[in-house]
């Protein structure tokens, strides 16, 4: 429904002249004023004709409470075939008008052929240069993304340092390209840029000069570069897999030119070396307190070949290797120095030590009976180069032992009378003599 508060009625200075000028009230805004067919139905209803000739002279927008709205000139333009009426904004049929209202500091531009000009929200076109501030005033250019109090994009010239011009402008592109500039993670942060006219070479890595931005060449390839296996495995040794630098990850040896440590002073670090079959244990070296800052180093002799060292079971949770602290005499004995695993030289020969197995001391069964002698006692292993020592442990008669002759396997031993029917004979027979 229209909102006419007063129909476009005759100026008396201006009746009967051509153009005939008219003024009218409307509520309505200018978009509706200037609809086709708005006049249509008041003009029956205020008997006052209108023609193509008429220029209205109109307040739209009209509020009638604070008696204010917004002045337009607009002609008349009837329908030959239909009788609609339209209104036309005369600014706009003769060359231009300004959309209202502007906004304060807005750029203006047209809206279309006939030289309307706006404020509101449009992509604005330059046909040259755009500029911001002066020579000596600081102007900037920023773009705002679609979504609100999200920042901005921010173009600002600083002080060069002197009166250079610093110019950004594309390379020839094979294709249309959106660069997207990271996030710094800080609030200042650098481009950097190549410099020279072709400062790389195709495939080199670059390089910085100086720090502020500037790349050049590194001289070397990126080709030439080591590499690594992928996936890794955390905490696991990386090895060079060839030559050429690249590493990775090897189930087999893997060599150090120098030393390995395993852990610091004050941190606890092992060696710990796993067999073929899973879940069989370990091997680990591990140090324990040495009571001061004493090293201690495990390292071989002179080797005459290669030899594996077993260390045995002892058959309990902790046990201790032995060690010397001096030489030993070869052929010696050796003996515990204290009951921390430290040996040492007995002093004692082994030639010197007469075997268990080479030593036998028994008591016989009854040999009595048999007169004086002499008498075979059966002794495995002796010889007649052993020595038998024996006594008379029980007899008949008051008797003693005359002689004692070594056998193969057996002694003869004759007594000095006839120990009569009981008899038996304690000896020790020392099979190998020394």
């Amino acid at each position: 429904m229209t909102s006419i508060i007063q129909f476009p009625v005759p100026i008396p200075v201006t009746n009967g002249n051509l153009p005939q000028f008219k003024f009218a009230i409307f509520g309505d805004n200018l978009a509706t004023v200037t609809t086709a067919g708005y006049l249509n139905q008041a003009n029956i209803a205020g008997g006052t004709p209108l023609s193509n000739a008429d220029v209205i002279m109109a307040l739209y927008s009209f509020n009638q409470q604070t008696q204010s709205g917004t002045f337009v000139i607009l002609t008349v333009a009837i329908n030959s075939a239909t009788g609609a009426i339209t209104l036309t904004e005369w600014n706009s049929a003769s060359g231009g008008s300004i959309t209202l209202p502007t906004i304060a500091n807005y750029i203006s531009h047209f809206t279309n052929t006939a030289g309307n000009m706006s404020s509101a929200a449009a992509n604005i076109i330059n046909a040259g240069n755009i500029q911001a501030g002066l020579s000596g005033t600081a102007g900037t250019l920023a773009s705002f993304p679609a979504t609100a109090a999200n920042g901005s994009l921010i173009v600002a010239g600083v002080a060069a340092g002197g009166a250079f011009n610093t110019t950004v402008s594309n390379g020839t592109m094979g294709q249309s390209t959106i660069y997207t500039i990271p996030d710094a993670g800080n609030t200042a942060g650098r481009f950097l840029v190549g410099g020279g006219a072709t400062p790389f070479v195709s495939g080199n890595l670059p390089a910085a000069s100086g720090t502020g931005g500037v790349m050049v060449d590194s001289g070397k390839s990126a080709a030439s570069l080591p590499t690594f296996t992928s996936p890794t495995i955390a905490n696991h040794l990386a090895v060079f897999t060839n030559t050429t630098g690249n590493l990775g990850e090897d189930a087999a040896t893997a060599i150090n030119g120098g030393n390995l440590q395993a852990g610091l002073s004050g941190t606890a670090g092992t060696v710990a070396s796993f067999p073929a079959t899973a879940a069989n244990g370990s091997l680990v070296l591990a140090a324990t307190n040495a009571g001061g800052a004493f090293n201690t180093i495990i390292s071989n002799g002179t080797m005459a070949q290669s030899t594996v060292y077993t260390i045995p079971d002892v058959t309990a949770a902790t046990g201790q290797l032995l060690a010397k602290t001096a030489a030993f005499v070869s052929g010696n004995l050796v003996q515990a120095s204290g009951t921390a695993g430290v040996c040492v030289d007995s002093g004692v020969a082994t030639t010197n030590v007469q075997l268990k197995t080479q030593v036998t001391a028994a008591t016989t069964a009854n040999i009595g009976g048999a007169g004086a002698g002499p008498i075979t006692v059966t002794v495995a292993g002796v010889t007649t180069a052993s020595v038998i020592v024996a006594s008379i442990a029980t007899s008949s008669n008051t008797v003693a032992v005359a002689k004692v002759t070594p056998g193969t396997g057996n002694f003869d031993v004759l007594f000095t009378a006839d120990p009569g029917a009981t008899c038996t004979l304690s000896y020790i027979a020392y099979i190998a003599a020394q």
